[in-house]
C-alpha cells in the first residue's frame, strides 16, 4: 500500500531527526532500562492469569526481555561508577529471578556480583 504524500513526508522527517539526534546518554538508557524491567514484570504478572498453552511463548519472551534489561541496567550502574547501586541491583535480581524460577539468570547475576566485589 502506498503512503499518502503528507504521511510519507512526516515519517521521513521523523526518521531524519532520529538519525541526527545525539546518542543516548547514561541517564536516558537508565530510564529506558528501568521502564523495560517494570513492563516485563507487569507482563509476567498479567500472563500468569492466562492458560499456559496460550501464554508460554509470551512468558519466555517477557522473561528474556526482563533478563536482558536487568543485566544491562546493572552493567550501566557499574560502568558509571555506581558500584553500591550495581551490587544492590544484582542482589535484588538474584532474589527476583529465584522467585520467578529462573535459576539461570539468578546464577548469572550471582557470578557477576562475585566479580563486582
Amino acid at each position: 500500500a502506498e503512503l499518502e504524500p503528507h504521511l510519507r513526508q512526516y515519517l521521513e522527517a521523523q526518521q531524519r531527526e532520529m538519525n541526527e539526534s545525539q546518542p543516548w546518554g547514561p541517564t536516558q538508557c537508565e530510564r529506558w532500562l528501568q521502564s523495560t524491567v517494570s513492563l516485563s514484570l507487569r507482563a509476567l504478572h498479567q500472563l500468569a492469569a492466562v492458560p499456559n498453552e496460550v501464554s508460554s511463548e509470551l512468558q519466555l519472551q517477557a522473561r528474556a526481555l526482563l533478563a536482558g534489561a536487568y543485566g544491562k541496567l546493572g552493567h550501566l550502574y557499574a560502568s558509571t561508577g555506581r558500584f553500591t547501586k550495581a551490587m544492590t541491583h544484582a542482589k535484588q535480581g538474584i532474589e527476583l529471578f529465584n522467585a520467578t524460577k529462573d535459576k539461570l539468570q539468578a546464577a548469572k547475576l550471582q557470578l557477576w556480583l562475585c566479580r563486582l566485589q
